[in-house]
């Protein structure tokens, strides 16, 4: 290989890598300086519809991205829902933890990176997948599996 494709492609693995950090450090700021403007407390109606509306769907295995404080995970624990959630960043899973014990459920909270399940202890299947606003917030190169050589 050609060491200017090659010194591009490092520059391009890190400038993926110091976006990732930028947004982890954005992320880790709004949950030391309190809650997240995203974190209203409230399980989204959608949500509530899916697990107790007319078509409701049977409990089973729930995995949550992007868990946060935990308020989508406990509450779909409290419906009977056997739930995996996931945060990037310490602090949220630690008060999504907290969350959970003070209500009484049981939640298997794991921190970690939500586009590198494989390195985390998250094995399937699962019967619903939640995400609310996990995804939209990644790095598009992040949230971009690659494919194995």
């Amino acid at each position: 290989m050609d060491h200017a494709v090659q010194g591009a492609e490092a520059h391009g693995v890190g400038a993926e890598r110091d976006q990732e950090e930028a947004v982890r450090r954005e992320l880790e700021t709004y949950y030391r300086s309190g809650r997240p403007p995203w974190d209203s407390g409230v399980t989204p109606p959608e949500l509530v519809a899916l697990v107790e509306g007319g078509d409701a769907l049977p409990p089973g295995r729930a995995l949550e991205l992007g868990c946060g404080t935990g308020t989508n995970a406990v509450y779909l624990a409290r419906h009977g829902w056997d739930v995996t959630a996931v945060d990037l960043i310490g602090g949220a899973v630690d008060q999504a933890r907290a969350k959970a014990t003070a209500s009484g459920t049981a939640v298997r909270l794991l921190h970690g990176d939500a586009t590198r399940l494989d390195e985390l202890d998250a094995p399937g299947p699962y019967d619903l997948f939640f995400d609310l606003s996990c995804f939209c917030g990644i790095p598009r190169t992040a949230a971009t599996p690659t494919p194995p050589a």
